[in-house]
């Protein structure tokens, strides 16, 4: 019993410190938007951020998920800071994954065309 409670302590503990996607977006606006610089050591709290708000897990595979997800940072924020853009890029649960996963993923064609 004593366990168990213990257990649930932690857990509570663990879903109030992390963030809703909600959250996490309004959090890093500044980053997304290209406010401010994105340093190495902002991209690991958000990608460790987004791990958490999107129930994601480090996998065990050959491609190093942070690297991609830093660059869709750098991506995302270069987006976002071009005034001549008409819309706005963000971060969501495919932000650590490649353009080629993504298409593979929806099983998308070369055309953008959903077979």
């Amino acid at each position: 019993m004593k366990t168990t409670l213990i257990a649930l302590i932690c857990c509570l503990a663990l879903a109030s410190a992390t963030l809703t996607t909600l959250e996490y977006k309004q959090k890093y606006t500044d980053v997304t938007s290209g406010n401010v610089p994105i340093t190495e050591e902002l991209t690991h709290q958000m990608y460790t951020a987004f791990l958490q708000s999107y129930g994601k897990s480090v996998e065990s595979d050959d491609v190093d998920r942070y690297q991609i997800f830093a660059e869709t940072v750098k991506v995302i924020a270069a987006h976002n800071s071009n005034e001549m853009k008409t819309w706005t890029m963000g971060i969501n649960e495919y932000s650590d994954r490649t353009e080629e996963e993504f298409f593979e993923h929806f099983r998308l064609n070369e055309n953008n065309e959903q077979e």
